[in-house]
């Protein structure tokens, strides 16, 4: 299947979108936690929190390579090809 530009264009605009939407998820996380002295009390939320943001920068690399014309099929499977 040939891509066109506004494909990509399109493509590329859902791995944003998803990449927005887990770091809202992962701050919406951290709201949930209380802080005392500056420091998050919930480790285990805090982890969380820290795994989904994760998550959304590998979504929002994805999408600038996309941007950039890399195929989908293309893109780094593994962390060590980021």
């Amino acid at each position: 299947m040939k891509t066109n530009r506004f494909n990509l264009h399109e493509i590329a605009l859902s791995h944003f979108k998803k990449a927005y939407r887990y770091y809202y998820n992962a701050k919406n996380i951290l709201s949930k936690t209380k802080i005392e002295y500056g420091i998050y009390k919930d480790e285990k939320l805090v982890s969380e929190a820290c795994g989904i943001g994760y998550l959304a920068v590998l979504e929002a690399i994805d999408g600038y390579l996309i941007q950039m014309g890399l195929s989908k099929d293309k893109l780094p499977t593994s962390i060590d090809r980021y």
